[in-house]
Parts: C-alpha cells; structure tokens; sequence
C-alpha cells in the first residue's frame, strides 16, 4: 500500500469526499435488551450475536449531497479539528471533530476511513490527532457514536481505549421518515 499522507481538508477536497467507501459488512451484532418493568428498574443489556447472513451496510453511508454542505458550513466556521487521509490524490479518509465547549467535549462528526484502507492504521492515527488537538483545546473527552450492527467499529472504539457511556434505542428511529432496523446508537467516550 502507497504512503498515505494527512492534512487539513480544504474547501477544495469537499466535492472529492465521496471518494470515500465507508460500506461495511458485519457478521455480528450487539442485540439489544430492553426491560422496564415500571420506573424502578428500567436496564439496557447488549450482547454479541452472531448474523447469517451477515448485515451489509453497502453504500449507506456514502456521502450524500446534504452531508457535504454540513460538513462545508463546520469547515467555513473554522471551529472543528478536520483532516484528510490521502493517497496518491485520492481522499481515502475524513476525521470531523467539533468542540462541544458547555461540556468540554469533542464530537466526531465523522472518522470515515475507506474499506480498501481499514486496518492499516489510519483510524488509530486520526485517534491520535484528535486527542492532541482536544488537549490544545482544553477538552476532557472526545464522545463518538456508532450502531450496534457496525461491531467493526465498537471494537476499534474500545481497542482505543473509549468506553461505552450511554445508548439510545431511538436516535434512528426517526431520520428521514426512515426507519433503519438493527441500528441502535451507542455512545463512546474517551477521555483525554
């Protein structure tokens, strides 16, 4: 594989985002469990579940017309850490961290890295990047979140060191008039 190189993303590269293959198939899931017998006890249980067939994300994450005009208007306010993995003049790889200074965090918007460039290190890097630039910026913690059927990502979350704070059995549940089964947030928290 060619040396992929890091930089800020200009307003230039944002046409050239979607370039990026952020598809993924997962042979797992984390099943959700949820009891609430009255206001007492209310518990969330995740456990890992085998999938056959595996659930395949195909293009859903592909950037879409809308998600580049969000990701123009963070750019243009000059206010988040965003950055560009490239190789040989094509964008394989976005990181979009944005400080959340009421609480002294850092969202990330996106870490997309392109599925031919998973596992050599490039996310680790982005991690890294992002945790010196939240320290720079006085924050105490980057918060990111990911679906319980994308258990490639849950695990480099927590290979990183973030812990699953919190879940959210309805954040889907209403985008777009679209209701997307088997995707249930959960929330990473890493502090810095």
């Amino acid at each position: 594989m060619a040396v992929v190189h890091i930089r800020p993303l200009t307003a230039a590269d944002i046409p050239k985002l979607t370039q990026i293959n952020p598809s993924f198939t997962s042979d797992a899931e984390l099943a959700l469990e949820r009891v609430q017998a009255d206001l007492q006890e209310i518990t969330w249980r995740l456990t890992c579940q085998p999938l056959d067939p595996p659930f395949d994300k195909g293009h859903g994450y592909d950037l879409q017309e809308d998600d580049l005009a969000e990701i123009r208007k963070r750019l243009e306010a000059g206010k988040c850490l965003h950055l560009i993995a490239e190789d040989d003049g094509r964008i394989v790889g976005l990181l979009e961290v944005e400080p959340c200074t009421w609480r002294a965090t850092g969202w990330i918007w996106n870490i997309l890295i392109d599925k031919g460039y998973r596992g050599g290190g490039l996310g680790r890097q982005f991690i890294h990047r992002a945790v010196a630039w939240a320290k720079k910026h006085h924050l105490q913690a980057l918060v990111a979140e990911t679906q319980t059927n994308n258990v490639n990502a849950c695990r480099f979350y927590a290979h990183m060191g973030f812990v699953a704070g919190g879940i959210d059995d309805h954040y889907y549940r209403y985008c777009s008039n679209l209701r997307i089964p088997h995707e249930v947030a959960i929330f990473w928290y890493l502090e810095v």
